[in-house]
């Protein structure tokens, strides 16, 4: 089953450790960039991963890769993923929706990293909710104290109750939100 096969069958809901671990090291030592820079961009991919517990050897991955060939995506990838790393390893489930989140600011002139945009951005609006940033971040301090959010889909469930959101706007102000 092909990566783009797993992606559409729902296969990255429970990971196939071993095709998530093989992957990455079967193509840079076949030194099949192009695909390898497509996978390492895929947030799809890196999600499973990172549900699967193979964090670490993700950055081992990345690294991998570019000590034998040089990338214009992964290098960004890689640099988003390493300063959201804490938040990716307590809530590898919102990993998508972190690492968008961070790359979406990246300028999209590169089309790599434009496609898995576009296609994260495409199983973001199909899930039950999804926070999206409304101002890039400068670091993780400033990320969390002075990031707007849009709400983009209906939220079902971030409270307890099912029924509320909390929102922090660009201003510092907070409210929670019945949705």
């Amino acid at each position: 089953e092909s990566l783009e096969e797993q992606k559409t069958s729902g296969a990255f809901a429970v990971p196939n450790l071993r095709k998530l671990s093989e992957l990455p090291y079967q193509l840079t030592n076949g030194e099949k960039w192009d695909p390898l820079e497509h996978t390492l961009a895929d947030l799809g991919f890196l999600e499973a991963k990172l549900r699967g517990g193979l964090a670490d050897e993700l950055r081992t991955d990345f690294n991998l890769a570019l000590n034998r060939h040089e990338f214009v995506t992964i290098p960004r990838v890689q640099e988003a993923m390493l300063a959201e790393f804490a938040h990716l390893l307590a809530r590898p489930h919102l990993a998508t929706q972190t690492l968008y989140n961070r790359l979406i600011w990246i300028d999209r002139g590169d089309p790599v990293l434009a496609s898995s945009l576009n296609a994260a951005q495409g199983r973001l609006k199909a899930g039950p909710w999804w926070l999206r940033s409304g101002a890039p971040p400068v670091d993780r301090a400033a990320f969390t104290e002075t990031t707007s959010f849009e709400i983009m889909s209906p939220i079902q469930s971030l409270a307890p109750n099912g029924r509320s959101v909390a929102a922090v706007w660009i201003d510092g102000s907070a409210e929670i939100l019945d949705v």
